[in-house]
């Protein structure tokens, strides 16, 4: 019986990290976080704006250039809570991930 769990237990690793391999070995994710009350009170503004599901473009500084800044990411968490910007949500996308890492693979 142990035989057989270790057995279907590499299994599972296997077809797990396979599944994760597919989706990219490297992945990069940001989180923005939204502005706290202070930072509302005293007039700062957000300056990052969620283009889609992989872009974020960031206001120009009209102090130091007139230029938006885009940058791609694999996914991104933007907003208040009540949009899904939560540790639950960052916990739910990245567990597969840390699933894999655990289990020893790179």
């Amino acid at each position: 019986l142990h035989s057989t769990l270790q057995a279907e237990t590499e299994k599972r690793k296997i077809l797990h990290n396979t599944i994760e391999d597919m989706k990219g070995r490297i992945r990069v994710y940001v989180r923005v976080r939204p502005l706290s009350d202070t930072e509302t009170k005293a007039g700062h503004i957000n300056v990052l704006t969620k283009e889609d599901d992989r872009t974020i473009v960031m206001s120009p500084d009209p102090a130091t250039s007139n230029e938006v800044r885009d940058w791609e990411f694999d996914k991104i968490f933007n907003g208040a809570t009540a949009d899904g910007n939560t540790q639950e949500a960052v916990f739910n996308d990245t567990s597969l991930l840390i699933t894999s890492a655990i289990d020893g693979f790179n």
